[in-house]
């Protein structure tokens, strides 16, 4: 048991080195990773569920028997501590989750959802953030200026949804208190120029709500494959890009699939395990030297898989689930 321990630090130190320029990864071991003992453990859940409004369902693709999958994955969420999820876009839908996730765990989560839509958007961003943890003040949000139009795009453009980001603090220990920052997006999936506009807006809308103070994770389906893992990426390489910018302080966030796995990850599929693009991520802040640290301990993709579902699994994406130590 303790190799494995081992081994995921080294290589999440060797992630931490890459991503954020820090110099003698493993001199700082200690300072960053302290030895494992006893502590809260957190499990989180990221899932683009593909409840897709009816108005979506011509041009965006029907997967069907919503009543059903709607159902059937509000049932599982209960058994995590934070739940971001994405394309839940029709407020019946975000009821009957709340109700059965409120339900399953005898009221135990706060729940933020995005505000309605305005302007030229027509539903909105379809983001949920359930968590068992106490949201510390008011949780802010963001709605992308730059999307995909009709007249650009076709109908299959993104810009009739209000898609953003949400953040929200989270007190995640009583005594002695500690807080993270969460935070939950959804990125544009047809146009690269927009979806790089939006991951600057994103970029700056994190500058603006995370703190040095605490850690921070963010969750969400990018739309941005990931690089083939164990081939250097080029100059040009989108997912490149989206990591040299999203910054924490004078570091970056770190991509927590390759910190543990040398696999692809993929997510865009359910049912395609590793023959598909993994858009879908968890990023968190480097860990500081003084304060709370959240210590990752394992990331998975979950395919919830489903023979009642004629396609196979709940939803077009496969979920990721992770795990994660308070000390």
């Amino acid at each position: 048991m303790r190799t494995t321990i081992i081994t995921r630090r080294e290589a999440l130190l060797a992630s931490l080195a890459a991503a954020s320029a820090l110099p003698c990864a493993r001199a700082l071991s200690q300072e960053l990773l302290p030895p494992a003992n006893a502590a809260a453990s957190t499990r989180l859940l990221f899932y683009n569920t593909h409840l897709l409004p009816t108005i979506a369902q011509k041009v965006a693709g029907h997967r069907g028997q919503d009543d059903y999958r709607t159902a059937a994955i509000a049932a599982k969420l209960y058994r995590y501590d934070l739940v971001g999820l994405c394309e839940v876009f029709e407020s019946r839908r975000r009821k009957e989750i709340i109700e059965v996730v409120q339900r399953d765990s005898r009221d135990a989560f706060q729940v933020i959802e995005q505000p309605k839509p305005w302007g030229r958007h027509l539903i909105g961003s379809g983001l949920m953030l359930l968590s068992r943890y106490p949201i510390i003040g008011e949780p802010h949000f963001i709605t992308y200026r730059h999307a995909s139009r009709v007249v650009t795009n076709g109908w299959k453009a993104d810009g009739f949804a209000a898609k953003g980001a949400i953040h929200a603090q989270l007190r995640v220990r009583e005594q002695p208190t500690a807080q993270i920052d969460c935070f939950l997006t959804h990125l544009e999936s047809v146009s690269a120029k927009a979806r790089g506009e939006q991951i600057a807006e994103l970029a700056t809308f994190i500058a603006k709500h995370a703190s040095p103070e605490r850690p921070a994770i963010l969750i969400g389906d990018l739309n941005v494959a990931a690089d083939a893992p164990g081939i250097p990426a080029a100059e040009d390489s989108e997912y490149r890009l989206l990591t040299s910018k999203l910054a924490f302080g004078e570091h970056r966030f770190v991509d927590l699939w390759p910190a543990f796995h040398d696999t692809t990850g993929g997510t865009s599929d359910a049912l395609a395990k590793e023959h598909c693009r993994r858009i879908d991520y968890a990023f968190i802040s480097p860990p500081q030297p003084v304060g709370l640290t959240l210590e990752p301990t394992a990331i998975r993709v979950e395919p919830f898989l489903d023979a009642k579902v004629e396609q196979g699994s709940l939803s077009d994406h496969a979920a990721l689930e992770c795990n994660f130590v308070l000390r």
